[in-house]
């Protein structure tokens, strides 16, 4: 079975210009990114899907000089730019999440394919965890149900097919691959100028061993630090907030309530 992560990216952030680009260390966000998953050896492929537009070139080259793929598809029907990147590189199984979560948990992508294994269910989700530590595995036989199911181009929130709709099969990862579960309202994705200020206290007070550092090892450091985990937490309101007036959180499918 090939197991693809489909990495998704772009440089349109108005929040945070080029937010992927900015130093996470001693590299930038989406090249630490890169590094980590290269780190598991469940991954057949790590592929950047990035949009056609020229600004989103510099994520091409980078995936170029980090040896693993790019797909760039359409700017926001991003289901389906993710879907033919899966198609291209022949991929019987998906794990995916955005760019914006630098130290996604690497460690529970071979629970993801194995649970997938035994249920084959078309999202298996964890969800129980802080925002940016966050994975999604995706059967490709839901993908393409999407892409032939929905009315329109806006799936930045493809997610919300699966969750408010009862036509998937949705599942969390089972506790008996994850074990405890540190749930907590801390914050670790990159949007706003708040979160590169956390990230850069967190990366100062951990030292370069947080790039291989689990999800509980980041939460455990986070709950003996709690002046760095109050820097960005207020921002996760704001991206509620953000998400609720987006139009493309609103799913619409044919024939299907």
């Amino acid at each position: 079975m090939r197991v693809g992560f489909l990495i998704t990216a772009r440089l349109k952030s108005s929040r945070l210009p080029k937010k992927l680009l900015l130093p996470f260390g001693n590299e930038t966000y989406i090249v630490q990114l890169i590094k980590r998953l290269k780190t598991s050896p469940f991954l057949d492929e790590i592929i950047i899907c990035t949009s056609v537009d020229d600004q989103d070139t510099d994520l091409e080259i980078i995936a170029q000089d980090q040896g693993i793929k790019c797909y760039r598809g359409d700017r926001e029907d991003v289901i389906s730019r993710l879907n033919e990147a899966r198609i291209k590189y022949n991929l019987d199984y998906v794990i995916n999440m955005t760019a914006d979560c630098p130290l996604l948990p690497i460690e529970h992508i071979p629970n993801l394919i194995n649970q997938f294994k035994e249920t084959k269910a078309d999202l298996i989700h964890l969800f129980d965890m802080p925002i940016g530590l966050y994975l999604s595995g995706l059967n490709p036989e839901a993908m393409q149900k999407i892409v032939n199911l929905k009315n329109d181009g806006l799936t930045e929130y493809w997610l919300y097919y699966f969750l408010k709709t009862t036509i998937f099969k949705v599942e969390h990862l089972s506790k008996k691959y994850t074990g405890e579960i540190l749930k907590r309202d801390y914050r670790l994705g990159i949007d706003y100028p708040e979160d590169h200020t956390f990230f850069t206290a967190l990366y100062n007070a951990y030292g370069e061993n947080l790039f291989y550092a689990t999800s509980n090892e980041i939460i455990k450091f986070l709950d003996n630090h709690p002046e760095i985990a109050a820097i960005n937490v207020h921002c996760n309101e704001l991206g509620k907030i953000r998400t609720e007036n987006d139009p493309s959180s609103k799913i619409s499918l044919k024939n299907v309530n």
